[in-house]
């Protein structure tokens, strides 16, 4: 039986995540972010676990819609520690997506 995909996208996606934050956004709590993130993270199916990265972003990034997606556009570039030959190496912005589909129209 296949691994399922939610393996692939384990504990390290917010860890990476907010590493790539915090280089370019220093204010940002990572220990603080990721703990929240991973609070009942396992339990959850691939999609909901990017939704809950997304909230969390939200609690943990600027109030300002515009500058928080300003900050998550500035941490695309930021080296993220994932392997990227990961079948779903590219669901690492998946969160990004989310939040800026939520947010970023305002």
């Amino acid at each position: 039986m296949a691994e399922p995909l939610k393996n692939q996208y384990g504990a390290d996606v917010p860890r990476a995540i907010a590493s790539m934050i915090s280089k370019v956004h220093p204010a940002f709590d990572s220990a603080r972010f990721v703990r929240d993130v991973l609070d009942g993270y396992h339990a959850l199916e691939l999609m909901p676990r990017g939704k809950k990265i997304a909230v969390a972003l939200r609690q943990h990034l600027p109030p300002d819609d515009a500058h928080a997606v300003a900050i998550l556009l500035d941490s695309l570039g930021q080296p993220q520690g994932r392997d990227r030959s990961l079948s779903l190496a590219s669901f690492l912005y998946l969160p990004h997506t989310l939040f800026v589909a939520q947010y970023g129209a305002r």
